[in-house]
C-alpha cells in the first residue's frame, strides 16, 4: 500500500511555519516592504523639507521618527529610502533570474559540453573572493575621488569657478 505524499511546497511552509523566529522575520519584512511602497501615501511629508525649528529633533507629533541635523523629517526619508531600495533590489533579482534561466536554458538544450563550460565559467566566477571584488571596486572609486579632492585643493581656479 502506498501513502500519498504531501507537496513539496507544503511540507516545506510547514517546516518554515515551525520556524518562529523565520516566521516572524519573514512578516516584518513584508511589513517593511508595504511601508516603504505605500508609505509615502498614508505619510505625505516631503522628506526634503527644512523645518528649521526641528533641527536635531527627538521624535514628536509632527515628526514620528524626529528630525536630521537639517531638520528633515526622518520618517519621511527612510520610507523614500526604502522604495529606492526595494526597487534597487527588484531589479537585481530580477536580472540574476534571468541571466539564470538563459544560462539554465542554453545548458540544458545543448547538452553536457556546453553545461560543462558554463558551470566551469560560473564555477570561476564564484571562486574569486567578493571581498577582493568589491576592495577593486572601492579602489577605484577612491583614487578618482583623492584626485578630485587633489585638483580641487592645489588649483585654486577650480573654487572660483
Amino acid at each position: 500500500m502506498t501513502r500519498a505524499r504531501r507537496p513539496a511546497s507544503l511540507s516545506l511552509w510547514a517546516r518554515f511555519a515551525r520556524n518562529r523566529l523565520a516566521l516572524a522575520s519573514f512578516f516584518f519584512i513584508i511589513v517593511l516592504a508595504m511601508f516603504a511602497a505605500v508609505g509615502p501615501l498614508i505619510y505625505p511629508v516631503d522628506g526634503n523639507r527644512q523645518d528649521y525649528a526641528a533641527i536635531n529633533a527627538w521624535p514628536s507629533a509632527a515628526h514620528p521618527l524626529g528630525a536630521d541635523s537639517l531638520g528633515r523629517d526622518t520618517l519621511a526619508r527612510s520610507l523614500y529610502g526604502g522604495r529606492i531600495s526595494l526597487s534597487i533590489g527588484l531589479v537585481a533579482v530580477g536580472i540574476s533570474v534571468v541571466i539564470g534561466v538563459l544560462l539554465g536554458a542554453v545548458a540544458g538544450f545543448y547538452g553536457r559540453a556546453v553545461d560543462n563550460v558554463i558551470t566551469a565559467a560560473v564555477d570561476v566566477l564564484l571562486s574569486i573572493p567578493s571581498l577582493f571584488l568589491l576592495i577593486i571596486a572601492v579602489s577605484f572609486v577612491l583614487i578618482n575621488l583623492i584626485v578630485d579632492i587633489m585638483y580641487t585643493w592645489l588649483d585654486p581656479r577650480v573654487r572660483l569657478t
